[in-house]
């Protein structure tokens, strides 16, 4: 036998009302089974709602206590952080590189996650500056300049 959910939400409002399982039957004209079925359902529905909440506060703790900070970056990106676009377009560093920073851990940023745009904070921008000035690009250069100036040696 189906019942209808508002039988259902009855069934737990009695119960959290205090009455038993029979007077419940009773008053529904439904099997006590079904009625111990559905306040049983209700109660792991809580259980669950209560550790949900549990956990959502847990991680909030956490974050804060690790420095991470939580921006929604779909109502309005806050004026003291850059995308990866802006900052690509004003260091000249291409968006994977600035990506690639941000998820290794060589510059802060805020956002990230799968299907995330990131978002740096102005105060990495002196971080910006100094890896760009040791990228491994430039290493290269620098060291092919220098073999070139050994195999002139050598001529």
């Amino acid at each position: 036998m189906k019942i209808k959910k508002d039988t259902i939400q009855e069934i737990s409002k009695l119960s959290d009302e205090g009455l038993s399982v029979r007077k419940i039957s009773k008053k529904l004209n439904i099997s006590p089974s079904s009625v111990y079925y559905y306040i049983q359902k209700a109660k792991k529905e809580k259980d669950i709602v209560i550790i949900l909440s549990q956990m959502r506060e847990d991680i909030e703790e956490i974050k804060k206590a690790i420095g991470i900070e939580t921006i929604d970056i779909k109502k309005k990106k806050p004026e003291d952080y850059l995308t990866i676009e802006e900052a690509s377009n004003i260091f000249n560093i291409n968006k994977r590189t600035l990506a690639w920073y941000l998820q290794t851990g060589k510059l802060k940023g805020v956002g990230g996650g799968k299907g995330k745009s990131w978002l740096i904070p102005i105060t990495e921008i002196e971080k910006i500056k100094n890896l760009r000035k040791g990228t491994p690009s430039d290493t290269l250069s620098e060291s092919k300049l220098k073999g070139d100036e050994n195999e002139k040696r050598d001529l």
